[in-house]
């Protein structure tokens, strides 16, 4: 059975559209679940290995979502991860974002967290390209894997399991006591507040991250990063000497930055001091979205 879910957005005839399929499985056939089980009950130890039965071999639901002709896949392992895809608000910012994606791009998503963005990305850009997806909680992380492997991308989807800001070294990760999708490196207060606890994780600058791995520049960044927006494009500065990206795609969480102590106003005058015109691209509730752009000479010059 099908549930049917479509969103207009203003590109023409452009559509969002979802499916979600309530009745495939993820991992096994029900042949082999039989099976499994059978063999479970023969241990004598069912009750015992119940929980491991139900996280891996229960139904999982698969959503496809199509925007801008391309068609992707993603594992919905909880009802909160199935609601935000299915009802899925950045359609229209992440159709401009492809539009603005080129073949052969190596694209950076900051804050991948299910990996809309990168999945759609590593449909777009031929095999020369490639999208590196910086997630630093290990639960998205999962997911981020499962989703590769729906879409085939494993050749051009990277993984990296760390946060990117303005400093390299060890930090932590809040996690977000409301949805998976508001984690931040500082403790919020607000609608989405912290849970009490952070987690140890692996931040670097992504001048640092580039240098030291010796990988790709990138051409194309989307970053949403609850409030670290400013930290993420400080350290950038290396690159915007050098190789300057030719886009970065913002969501500006107004709240979140001043947590960090900086305003919408200081991200502006960080970019455009990096040379890069901004357009606006709409809001959510109190957040935007930005595009920030430069020329091809200018990316040419650094």
């Amino acid at each position: 059975m099908f549930a049917h879910f479509s969103v207009e957005i203003g590109h023409g005839s452009g559509r969002h559209i979802v499916r979600v399929n309530e009745s495939e499985h993820l991992f096994l056939p029900k042949a082999c679940k039989r099976i499994l089980v059978a063999l479970i009950e023969r241990t004598g130890y069912a009750h015992r290995l119940r929980h491991v039965y139900h996280k891996i071999v229960q139904p999982a639901k698969i959503v496809s979502m199509r925007v801008a002709g391309q068609v992707v896949q993603f594992w919905v392992p909880s009802q909160e991860m199935e609601t935000d895809i299915a009802y899925f608000t950045e359609a229209e910012q992440l159709h401009n974002f492809l539009a603005s994606v080129r073949d052969g791009d190596v694209v950076w998503d900051v804050g991948a967290n299910q990996g809309v963005y990168s999945m759609f990305a590593g449909k777009k850009i031929s095999a020369s390209g490639q999208v590196l997806c910086f997630e630093p909680e290990r639960k998205l992380q999962n997911v981020l894997k499962v989703n590769r492997f729906l879409n085939k991308l494993r050749k051009r989807v990277v993984i990296v399991p760390i946060a990117l800001g303005n400093m390299s070294g060890k930090t932590v990760l809040y996690q977000s006591a409301v949805t998976m999708g508001t984690h931040s490196l500082v403790q919020r207060f607000d609608d989405y507040h912290s849970q009490d606890k952070p987690i140890q994780i692996q931040v670097s600058r992504a001048d640092d991250f580039v240098r030291q791995l010796e990988v790709r520049p990138p051409n194309a960044i989307k970053i949403d990063v609850e409030g670290a927006e400013y930290a993420v494009c400080e350290g950038l500065s290396g690159l915007m000497a050098a190789t300057p990206p030719r886009l970065i795609f913002l969501e500006v969480h107004p709240g979140p930055l001043s947590y960090f102590g900086r305003s919408v106003e200081d991200l502006r005058t960080l970019l455009t001091g990096y040379g890069y015109q901004i357009r606006d691209f709409g809001t959510r509730g109190t957040e935007c979205y930005w595009m920030a752009t430069r020329n091809e000479q200018s990316c040419e010059l650094g």
